[in-house]
């Protein structure tokens, strides 16, 4: 899903999130990758192995990363800012998270459904 940033205050990309990324250190503060690391998932089968990742990180730049995944491929993982509490006016240092989208998005399922059944459940 999209965010509308017309919802975040006007320091959100100058202030809040930069903040958020230091005090993470550039990492998901889950699942530990770094910012603009470059993924390679592998089906091949190597050595016994059915499958396994390849993560390039060091990157500083995402243009950096992408230029280095025009030539091996894989995904860029770019850390997103998530709210604890799912509201996105409450912008307190201890209400936000560095998370990968995949985190993110674990973080998230819940609400998501919750608020697609009271969708559902108003249109009935």
């Amino acid at each position: 899903m999209p965010c509308d940033y017309k919802k975040y205050p006007a320091n959100w990309f100058t202030e809040i999130r930069p903040a958020v990324l230091k005090r993470a250190k550039n990492h998901c503060e889950i699942c530990t990758i770094e910012n603009y690391a470059v993924i390679i998932n592998s089906r091949a089968d190597i050595e016994g192995v059915k499958s396994f990742t390849i993560t390039f990180p060091g990157f500083k730049t995402y243009r950096e990363a992408l230029n280095f995944k025009g030539i091996v491929g894989g995904k860029i993982i770019v850390l997103t800012i998530m709210h604890l509490d799912h509201d996105t006016t409450n912008n307190e240092m201890d209400n936000l998270k560095a998370a990968c989208q995949k985190c993110h998005n674990r973080h998230d399922v819940g609400f998501r459904r919750q608020n697609r059944k009271i969708r559902k459940n108003a249109n009935i």
